[in-house]
């Protein structure tokens, strides 16, 4: 029996037994991160789990295709596979961000809100003097870098979601028209500002904190959705005639807004009256960690069938086998 080598699906001479997840997948960006690092609510937890196990596959009697159709087959399946690992991969990094943002960042804001607490207060003299003590300075600093690894993370969950969904798409698993992540998806397409210029910050009106981030659910959201890419000219045009905000007008307008962004028209075919009317009254922040869940659990439901399937194409159809199966007789392989 010829023997083939096929890193494409995972080859490897000798098999060997993995405890679960210590191997997070040959070709995830984020190997080196153990299993105890995913946290036990993260919603990308049980994806991961059975997406790495059902691909984590080797073959040293791999049945080699003799008639072109097989081998077209053969090909195919590699490719595929070789597909949804990048799926698995770029979930791996979704979870690292929602763990790190919900377990150690949020713990920092919490010790820095401490801090901004107990900072000594300088008594009015009536003459005003620019005067930063060390402890000021030192949670100026600690709070800049806080407040640039969440953007940071922030930025990538944006990225790294739509590429997801793409990836889904290509499967032929679409998204719930009024999903949060679809709302997601469709408002990172235009409506992003660079987090660290925070847009326009009309969303701040639906938080208690004056501060362009809040704790929802035990998840830091930063707000970055902003009428950014809006020309002078439009925003000269709506002049006096914007809303006010937080009026029950403003609050009708951006509940039609959404609707507008939700429906199927590409951001660039909006009419003339609709871009105005998201100009007049903005658009809400996307709850980031509402929609990762949504994701996490289309991904259980809808995207481990279609792993679990291809890998069964390998393992019936080719001979790979899994670390702790039985490998396939030669006779019958």
């Amino acid at each position: 029996m010829l023997k083939v080598c096929l890193p494409s699906v995972g080859h490897r001479p000798v098999p060997r037994a993995f405890p679960p997840l210590s191997d997070w997948g040959r070709g995830d960006p984020l190997a080196f991160v153990g299993a105890d690092r995913i946290g036990a609510m993260n919603p990308f937890e049980t994806f991961l789990t059975e997406g790495r196990r059902l691909t984590d596959l080797y073959g040293t009697r791999i049945a080699a295709p003799t008639a072109e159709d097989e081998f077209l087959d053969f090909y195919t399946n590699g490719k595929r596979l070789d597909f949804l690992r990048d799926l698995i991969a770029r979930v791996a990094i979704l979870a690292y961000c929602y763990d790190t943002i919900s377990g150690r960042l949020a713990d920092e804001c919490k010790e820095l809100d401490r801090r901004m607490l107990e900072l000594p207060t300088v008594p009015m003299s009536g003459v005003l003097v620019a005067t930063v003590t060390p402890e000021e300075e030192d949670f100026s600093s600690d709070r800049r870098r806080w407040l640039c690894e969440l953007d940071a993370l922030t930025s990538l969950i944006y990225y790294e979601a739509a590429s997801v969904v793409g990836l889904l798409r290509r499967l032929g698993i679409s998204l719930p028209a009024n999903s949060e992540i679809n709302y997601l998806v469709k408002v990172r397409d235009r409506f992003l500002a660079h987090v660290q210029l925070s847009g326009l910050k009309r969303s701040k009106v639906t938080r208690s904190e004056n501060r362009d981030y809040g704790l929802r659910d035990g998840f830091i959201e930063r707000d970055v959705v902003a009428l950014s890419s809006w020309s002078g000219d439009d925003l000269r045009y709506i002049g006096a005639r914007a809303l006010a905000i937080g009026s029950s007008e403003w609050r009708e307008q951006r509940r039609k807004n959404e609707e507008i962004i939700l429906s199927s028209t590409r951001n660039e075919d909006f009419k003339r009256e609709e871009t105005l009317a998201l100009i007049n009254a903005g658009v809400r922040e996307c709850e980031l960690g509402k929609a990762l869940r949504e994701l996490g659990k289309l991904l259980e439901t809808r995207a481990i069938p279609e792993i679990a399937a291809e890998a069964s194409i390998a393992i019936e159809r080719f001979g790979f086998v899994r670390p702790g199966d039985d490998e396939p007789n030669a006779d019958q392989s």
